[in-house]
């Protein structure tokens, strides 16, 4: 190992136990806000200015969570590795559940999302590790995207795969970015003053190799950013791996 890449390597620990620590002291305080929040936002009065400024905290509150649980999500991957346990789930209901979870934020950033979901798509999956990939990647395209959101699953059952795209609108990745896109705490150049981790994408294409399966990045004919996740229907070993 030469010495730059031994520097490189301390810095990556250094960021990656510094984040952790951070991330362990704010979480607490974070879910002790989330709970009594939901309380208050049954109780209270409707009024369509309340009930914006308390959609708009949740969705902030949720925001910090789920950054929060991506450091230690990515975090349990580098050390102890990610234990996957392969379910008969239905892929088509628990993607559609991640979809309408966003839908407050859609809406309040006045954002559409085009969904094409081919129903009961029964398959073994690891439920958690899909949640994430698909959770991530969808996070990702709300806070990219300028004002439109595709996503579509769909099969492939010549070639025993599921695909996953989700696609937006926004300012296009530079090619400059395309060998980086999915290394920890990269940011891409043209997202430095978008706030984040840079752990998402970085944890979707961890997980996606722990499935068995394929992530990468695209520019569509209609030119969209394009997240293409394709996973086996059948998969090898249906054990803990």
């Amino acid at each position: 190992m030469t010495l730059q890449n031994q520097r490189e390597q301390e810095l990556y620990q250094y960021k990656i136990n510094f984040y952790t620590d951070v991330v362990h002291e704010i979480r607490t305080p974070l879910t002790l806000i989330k709970a009594p929040l939901e309380k208050l936002a049954n109780k209270v009065p409707a009024n369509p200015i309340t009930d914006k400024l308390l959609k708009n905290i949740q969705s902030n509150t949720e925001r910090l969570i789920s950054l929060s649980n991506q450091l230690l999500d990515f975090r349990e991957l580098e050390t102890k590795g990610f234990q996957i346990h392969f379910e008969l789930k239905d892929i088509s209901q628990i993607t559609q559940d991640i979809v309408a979870n966003y839908r407050v934020t859609l809406e309040a950033q006045h954002k559409k999302i085009d969904c094409t979901i081919t129903k009961n798509i029964i398959s073994y999956i690891d439920e958690d590790a899909y949640e994430k990939i698909c959770s991530n990647l969808l996070s990702n395209a709300l806070k990219y995207s300028i004002k439109y959101i595709e996503l579509s699953l769909t099969t492939d059952v010549k070639n025993e795969i599921l695909m996953l795209q989700i696609k937006n609108d926004g300012k296009l990745i530079s090619a400059e970015d395309y060998d980086y896109i999915f290394e920890p705490f990269n940011r891409l150049h043209h997202s430095k003053s978008i706030p984040g981790s840079g752990l998402g994408l970085a944890l979707c294409k961890s997980l996606t190799l722990k499935l068995q399966g394929t992530l990468v990045y695209k520019v569509d004919d209609k030119n969209l950013n394009t997240f293409i996740l394709t996973l086996p229907l059948k998969q090898t070993n249906t054990d803990e791996y």
